[in-house]
């Protein structure tokens, strides 16, 4: 009975878990956290004036993690939709790349902004503590032109491969580098949420003026002063 008290109170395995089934390969591109991710336009650009200083992004740029393309892919996606696409790989006995056919999804969504979805089978693998799931999204911040990773989410309590969906927006041939970062990984606890609409009156007043009043009267840095006294 101690013993499991003892491990209850401190365990210290992680709560994410990565680890890669090609040997040699994790040391070449780690998946990383976020952080260590930011887009070079948001870095270079100056922090007076500007949403450099938003804490709401920089909460987001710390959130997750970043997984990377783990091999270099050339596509050549023909504008005739009657002609094959071509994908290759240097490796292709150890790194497979699927597809999603046109009558599974891009037959179906009301837009023509998508050719066509290549799935690359990932070789990262990841365990979460029970009943938590990774939100995989699109790299946003990247405004990225040739493809999107579709968002979705991932049970990897019991469920580990990350085999990111990647929706191309134009036809042509397009070389994609190993280490390209593909999509975000975001942790959360699956859980029922109840929600209820209140009408707005004393007790809602009393939210708002209490956050207004603790931003308008300290200097720049008051938004992380309310989430550290809150």
């Amino acid at each position: 009975m101690m013993i499991k008290i003892w491990n209850k109170l401190f365990n210290t395995k992680p709560d994410v878990n990565f680890w890669c089934e090609k040997d040699g390969l994790e040391d070449l591109n780690p998946i990383t956290k976020s952080i260590q991710s930011i887009p070079q336009w948001f870095k270079n650009m100056k922090s007076e004036g500007t949403i450099k200083k938003c804490p709401g992004l920089i909460d987001y740029f710390n959130l997750g993690y970043i997984h990377y393309l783990w091999t270099d892919i050339t596509i050549e996606i023909p504008e005739d939709r009657r002609l094959e696409t071509q994908i290759r790989v240097p490796d292709p006995n150890n790194f497979n790349i699927q597809m999603h056919s046109k009558d599974q999804y891009l037959d179906h969504i009301p837009t023509d902004q998508y050719k066509y979805i290549m799935k690359p089978i990932s070789p990262w693998r990841c365990k979460t503590n029970k009943g938590y799931s990774m939100l995989q999204l699109p790299l946003y911040y990247e405004f990225n032109d040739v493809f999107d990773v579709m968002p979705g989410v991932i049970n990897t309590d019991y469920y580990h491969q990350l085999h990111p969906q990647v929706s191309f927006k134009k036809t042509g041939r397009f070389i994609l580098p190993r280490g390209l970062p593909l999509c975000m990984l975001i942790p959360f606890k699956r859980t029922k949420w109840s929600h209820i609409i209140k009408e707005r009156g004393i007790e809602t007043y009393k939210w708002e003026n209490k956050a207004r009043m603790k931003i308008q009267t300290k200097w720049p840095g008051e938004y992380k002063l309310i989430k550290k006294n809150d």
